[in-house]
């Protein structure tokens, strides 16, 4: 069978007469062919059928040697698909030659090339002639829609399988028209009628027909996605599903949340869970078990909880889900809990519930509950389940009970490999590695199979013994059964040759694996560097680099230790900017190898000021800078009493040591332990010539016992202690004053009303607060309930959780768990410490509630943002009978109103006019506050007005309203008010009126409130001089905001931020910079809003190596993870025309929202790149993110700077239509600047008429500068006359005028309209620009001659 001709036909410059044809004519072999030109007629009846359509540049195209060459122009080929079976062939086109482009020309972008091969292939809306207009190409569209509704099951519904938006939604099964319900085109009556479709439900007759394969009915379309990590998609298909009156099956939820725990993807999972709400399916228990299993596996027990306390019964699956939640996040106490009230509704667990339960167990070494689980265990008869044994194995080996392992191992009926893996585990990390090797060989005789990860556990014991014969034996039985390639396997094997000491084998090993990752690189660094091979170690780091793999923490601190054992300092240093860069300075091993690494080069100094700048120093930081001093001849520095480098015990022993001649200043050949002996003795001997100090003292390095002679010390506690010590301690009653041969305990009688314990919280002491608590809980006779208390309240100001815990712990100890009191102040202390899921299990936990107790808890979820739970509790609270007072009211509207939530504010405001609460000034204040936040400004006024009695507090929230919700005018009006009713104003009013004033730009007014500060004497206060110095930047004065900042005598991040954002706002980026250095001169600690700035006022000037520097300062700080301070940087690199160094920024951000894609799009806008602004712009609405104003302004921009009009327009129209953003005079603009910049000023002109709203000078002037581009005088006048009466100083529209006349020689004009100009006073600023060299900015004004090397480069320019 011969392959039928292809021809690919071009167009040329023909015009009527006909038009020259390229022909491609195939041999037998299609990759070859020949190429020649044909001439035919303008008539297209003769073409074949079943073309397709190409778009090819002249370029590609050789020019005929006939005298009908090619036009200039773009050519058009169309090739025909002869070779398709005739029975598959698609039906002949209706085309016209404007329309013929190629669909897989890769000269067209993606989403061109998706549209057009759908339009190409049939003669639908989208193939009407452009020249026949947007009416024709509407009438066709409306057509399409009436035949659609006419007879529906002639179309195929695609919209729940089509892979991406290019695709129709709906597609006729005959002539292939496509339909997008969201098109631009389609006419207004379209979405009626399509409310009344059902999406995939089959109708016969006149219903719609869904193509929907029976595939997609089992759920393997959603389950496909889901397994793939599509789970956006797959959750807008279940959307879809809701939507419609068949609602999905349980299964489709249930498959939707497995793919969220997958890929522990919280927020998509939160978005099922509503949608399970929406179905009315939130009371199904299935549904419910596998919502707390999907919270569990994203890592928020809070949300499971919830849903498992919602839940309205519970089977033994939602217990399993509930306590594996708790035993998954680390809380082993809580689970037990769990667990055992599970038993007490008289539930069984089964043996599932029992292995997260000890694996917790195992993971914290809670042998205790390791042991009750294990009797649970024995008594349902689940020991001879090889999972619950093997479990139970792992448990006691990790609590270091391996006898106790191994008899369990021994006495398991059954035992596969990971029970001998567990049993082979305990000896290994228990250090008893023959053991495990033994244990092996007997696994061998029984026929039991090894699997990998055995190899790796008997690899490492190899390691840990240097058994290198053990070794190479299993090095050999991996061969043999084929781990080799195994990765895992294969670190493991490099790990125990190195540490064997065979470096060469292990280098070996490492050459010849097949995939290494990081861990197998960090293996044989640390077989370098712990056989004194640190130049190796180093090199072999330089080729990870270069393969392209990314270091860990490890790695560093492997190199680290390298380079101190090699006295490598400038390799060291080198290794610290590279940490710094990839944000591992925090990590506090490699903090404290590099403070081992500069002490060991000498550079004491260095790994001093290292050492103080850890956030948590530990003992090994400690020990290293320790040991640095000694090895460095330091030794005075290193045993230094207060030095922190030593633990608290350990300052305190020395302390002690070094006042007195005491036990421990004995000479160490007297024997120590001796005099410790004796002095026991004589303080049992006359228990009253020694001082008690066990309630008082500050630390523990204070003494327990002070003999009030000699002063010697004795701890209780001390380690030289002898072993009858702890006997007579136990007999004396601590705190206890007795006569006699009783202990005299010099404790002061204001601690018995516990103003020391008091003294102790407000100053923030809370572990020297708590010790002493502990102290007094072990006494015979307990503290007070307001001792506690009293801690509790210390941990919420300083919103010292660990410390909390320790005090509930304390309160549980005492059975005073039950007290309500005491209960409510520990659900207010773990409010205040951020930890709702505490403060909700201390709730449900009480016996009883009071209206106190509710309102902790609702104030915990107020305060948290938790707004819906909080009204929840609220009307819980109602149904008890409690009625609420006026203070929990205060909570919940701040919640409201710092999330605008108004519906829940006004059910609020309604409870509050029932229970009379109105009149109360606190709670009228914060109604107005809740108004003003939510924009109702008008509400919170009439509201504000009536309140019978008001204070500064409503005065402030009112002002606030008006400040923030944009009128000013307003703010300052009631100002005038406020001192006519003779309310006095305090600091917070000024801030706030002075950001009235700045948004403004009302300088006098800024001035007169100035003057009432001074008067006042307010004007020390930080925050209103910061407000001052940003009022007076704000309204253009940066000389004055400068002198007023240099006149602050503190000023804070805060003065210093406003003062840079003064100079940034102002185009002065040079004196931004320059405070920035002199802010960190002065020792301040710039914030994230300050970069923020800063790197504006970088990509203002283009200061690319100064921005560069702010990064790297970035880094180092740890603000590179602030979504804020991301933005600016990319947008910075952007501006910077580093576009490849942004987009690699915005590639590894961890968050992104709609400002992160705005920024690279308007990088690539900026820097002429429209087609990847374009790519990007529909990846954003693939990734679920909804496209702003913002948004549009750049991509149209970047249609402009390309001359895509087509995409442009189709751009402008979607914008409303399929996103609903309203357009704005910027769009406007960005429209008359896409159609100016083509040539199409008569378009252009006509779009700016039609606009619905009236055009701004910014819109007429971009009129103007296309005219001026293309010389069209006329329009130009137009728009210069409609420029010069909104503007009428502006010089800019004279200028552009000027150069068209000047460009056609129109001399009169132009002398004409420089004598308007200078009628008007429109005065031209000279230009100014900037350029950076050597780090340094240099900023050359038109004429100015200033700068000091203006002659030199002057001369340098025009030689």
């Amino acid at each position: 069978m011969t392959t039928p001709p292809t021809t690919l036909i071009g167009r040329g410059g023909g015009g009527e007469l006909g038009e020259v044809g390229l022909c491609f004519k195939p041999n037998d072999d299609p990759c070859h062919g020949s190429l020649f030109f044909l001439f035919f007629s303008a008539d297209r009846s003769s073409l074949p059928h079943r073309t397709l359509l190409l778009v090819c540049p002249p370029r590609l195209i050789r020019r005929p040697t006939n005298e009908h060459a090619l036009s200039s122009s773009s050519a058009t080929l169309t090739c025909t698909t002869a070779l398709l079976p005739p029975s598959r062939g698609r039906p002949r086109m209706d085309v016209t030659r404007k329309e013929a482009l190629w669909i897989n020309n890769r000269f067209n972008p993606h989403w061109v090339r998706g549209r057009l091969q759908f339009q190409q292939q049939k003669p639908s809306a989208f193939s009407t002639p452009r020249g026949s207009g947007r009416a024709r190409r509407l009438v066709r569209v409306e057509q399409l829609w009436q035949e659609f509704f006419s007879d529906p099951s002639q179309w195929w519904d695609n919209r729940l399988t089509k892979k991406t938006p290019k695709h129709p939604d709906f597609k006729h099964k005959r002539t292939l028209d496509g339909l997008w319900v969201d098109g631009s085109l389609n006419p207004s009556w379209v979405k009626e009628k399509m409310a009344s479709m059902t999406l995939g439900h089959i109708q016969s007759g006149d219903g719609l027909r869904s193509w929907v394969p029976d595939s997609f009915c089992n759920g393997d379309k959603l389950s496909k996605l889901c397994e793939e990590g599509r789970l956006k998609e797959a959750l807008h298909m279940l959307e879809l599903m809701v939507q419609q009156t068949t609602k999905p099956p349980i299964h489709a939820y249930v498959c939707l949340l497995n793919g969220c725990s997958r890929r522990k993807a919280l927020a998509e999972g939160k978005q099922v869970h509503a949608l399970i709400v929406q179905s009315v399916l939130d009371s199904n228990i299935f549904l419910a078990n596998n919502l707390v299993r999907m919270y569990s596996k994203c890592g928020s027990v809070l949300h499971a909880h919830k849903v498992f306390s919602n839940m309205p019964q519970h089977d033994v699956y939602s217990w399993t889900a509930i306590i594996s939640a708790y035993a998954d996040s680390g809380e082993v106490e809580e689970a037990m809990n769990l667990f055992h009230q599970m038993q007490e509704t008289g539930l069984g667990p089964d043996k599932v519930l029992f292995v997260p339960l000890l694996k917790a167990c195992a993971r914290l070494a809670a042998l205790e509950q390791g042991r009750q689980l294990h009797s649970d265990i024995i008594k349902r008869g689940f020991q001879s389940d090889v999972i619950v044994g093997s479990t139970l194995v792992n448990m006691y080996a990790k609590c270091g009970c391996t006898e106790d392992a191994r008899e369990l191992f021994d006495n398991m009926s059954e035992r596969n490999v990971v029970s001998w893996n567990a049993m082979i585990a305990g000896y290994a990390q228990n250090g008893l590695g023959k053991e495990a090797l033994a244990l092996y060989e007997q696994m061998k005789q029984e026929g039991v199979q090894p699997d990998n990860v055995t190899f790796v556990l008997l690899l490492k014991a190899c390691a840990s013994l240097a058994a290198l014969e053990n070794g190479r034996q299993l090095h050999s039985d991996i061969i043999k059964r084929g781990f080799q390639s195994d990765v895992v396997v294969g670190s493991t094997l490099v790990d125990m040759y190195a540490k064997c000491g065979c470096t060469q084998d292990a280098r070996e090993l490492f050459d010849n694996m097949s995939e290494r990752d990081v861990v197998s690189w960090n293996a044989m660094i640390a077989g370098y560097a712990q056989n004194g091979l640190g130049k190796e170690a180093l090199a072999l780091y330089e080729q990870m680099k270069q393969e392209g793999v990314q270091p860990d923490n490890v790695t560093f601190a492997l190199l680290l230790n390298a380079c101190a054992n090699l006295a490598a300092l400038e390799q060291g240093k080198e290794l610290h900017s590279e940490i710094i860069k990839r944000g591992f300075l925090s990590d506090v091993v490699v903090g404290s190898n590099l403070v081992d690494m500069y002490a060991k080069c000498g550079c004491t100094e260095d790994a001093r000021e290292l050492f103080d700048n850890v956030s948590e120093p530990d003992v090994v930081s400690g020990t290293a800078m320790i040991a640095g001093y000694a090895q460095n001849g330091l030794g005075k520095k290193a045993l230094w009493i207060d030095n922190r480098f030593n633990p608290h015990w350990v300052r305190g022993r020395l302390k002690f040591q070094q006042r007195k001649p005491s036990a421990f200043s004995t000479p160490r050949g007297s024997g120590r332990l001796v005099r410790v002996e004796q002095l026991w003795q004589e303080f049992f001997s006359d228990p009253s010539q020694w001082w008690d100090n066990r309630l008082t003292k500050k630390t523990p390095k204070h003494p327990d016992f002070k003999h009030k002679r000699t002063l010697d010390g004795l701890w209780g506690d001390g380690s030289l202690n002898p072993s009858w010590v702890k006997e007579k301690m136990a007999s004396m009653t601590l705190g206890h004053i007795q006569s006699g041969d009783g202990l005299r305990s010099r404790v002061p009688d204001s601690f018995c009303n516990g103003d020391k314990l008091s003294k102790l919280c407000e100053e923030g002491r809370l572990k020297e607060a708590l010790h002493m608590l502990e102290l007094m809980v072990q006494q015979t006779t307990k503290p007070a309930i307001e001792a506690y208390v009293c801690v509790l309240k210390g941990c919420s100001r300083r919103k010292a959780l660990a410390e909390g815990k320790q005090v509930h712990a304390l309160i549980v100890q005492s059975i005073l768990d039950s007290n309500i009191f005491l209960a409510n102040n520990l659900v207010r202390m773990y409010s205040k410490c951020g930890s709702v899921l505490h403060a909700h299990k201390v709730f449900s936990n009480m016996p009883q509630h009071d209206v106190y107790s509710w309102t902790a808890i609702i104030s915990a979820y107020a305060d948290s943002g938790e707004v819906e739970e909080a009204m929840n509790l609220f009307h819980q609270m109602q149904e008890t009978g409690l009625a609420p007072d006026k203070v929990l009211f205060v909570p919940l509207l701040k919640a409201c109103a710092r999330l605008a939530a108004l519906e829940q504010g006004r059910q609020l405001h309604s409870d509050i006019i029932k229970r009379g609460f109105q009149s109360d000034v606190i709670v009228g204040s914060t109604l107005v506050n809740m108004y003003a936040k939510c924009g109702c400004t008008e509400d919170a006024r009439e509201l504000f007005d009536n309140m019978s009695e008001r204070n500064v507090v409503s005065w402030n929230a009112m002002i606030a309203g008006y400040a923030q919700n944009g009128p000013g005018k307003e703010a300052l009006a009631l100002y005038e008010q406020m001192k006519q009713e003779r309310v006095q104003p305090d600091n917070v009013t000024f801030a706030l009126l002075l950001n009235a004033c700045a948004n403004l730009a009302a300088l006098e007014q800024g001035k007169q409130l100035h003057s009432e500060i001074i008067k006042r004497g307010v004007q020390s206060d930080v925050v209103v001089g910061s407000t001052l110095v940003d009022m007076y930047a704000k309204c253009g004065c940066t000389e004055d905001a400068r002198e007023l900042f240099d006149s602050m005598s503190e000023p804070d991040v805060v003065s210093w931020t406003a003062m840079i954002a003064g100079y940034a706002q102002n185009g002065l980026g040079k004196e931004a910079l320059a405070l920035y250095e002199q802010m960190k001169q002065e020792g301040v600690q710039p914030d994230n809003v300050t970069f923020v700035l800063l790197l504006k006022a970088c990509a203002s000037l283009a200061a690319l190596e100064q921005g560069k520097q702010l990064h790297s300062e970035i880094i180092k700080r740890g603000f590179q993870s602030d979504v804020v301070v991301g933005n600016t940087l990319v947008d910075m690199y952007a501006k910077c025309g580093c576009t490849e160094d942004a987009q690699e920024l915005f590639d590894n951000m961890s968050e992104r929202n709609v400002v992160s894609w705005n920024a690279m799009i308007a990088g690539y806008a900026h820097n002429g790149i429209a087609q990847e602004a374009l790519a990007l712009f529909e990846q954003m609405q693939r990734d679920g993110t909804k496209p702003n104003e913002v948004t549009y302004i750049s991509v149209l921009s970047a249609c402009a700077h390309s001359g895509l009009v087509d995409q442009g327009c189709y751009v402008f129209d979607s914008m409303c239509k399929t996103h609903g953003v309203t357009p704005t005079k910027e769009h406007y603009a960005c429209m008359v600047d896409l159609l100016g910049r083509a040539g199409c000023l008569a378009d252009a002109e006509i779009f700016i008429n039609k606009m619905p709203i009236q055009p701004n000078s910014v819109v007429w002037m971009t009129l103007l500068g296309a005219a001026r581009n293309h010389g069209h005088a006329e329009i130009g006048r137009r728009a210069f006359d409609r420029v010069v009466k909104l503007e009428p100083k502006n010089a800019a529209p004279y200028v552009l005028l000027s150069n068209i006349y000047a460009g056609a020689g129109r001399k009169d004009e132009l002398a004409k309209i420089r004598n308007e100009m200078k009628e008007a006073g429109a005065k031209k600023m000279p230009g100014c620009s900037w350029i950076e060299v050597d780090n340094q900015l240099h900023a050359f004004v038109v004429g100015d001659a200033t700068h000091p090397q203006s002659k030199e480069n002057w001369i340098d320019w025009w030689g």
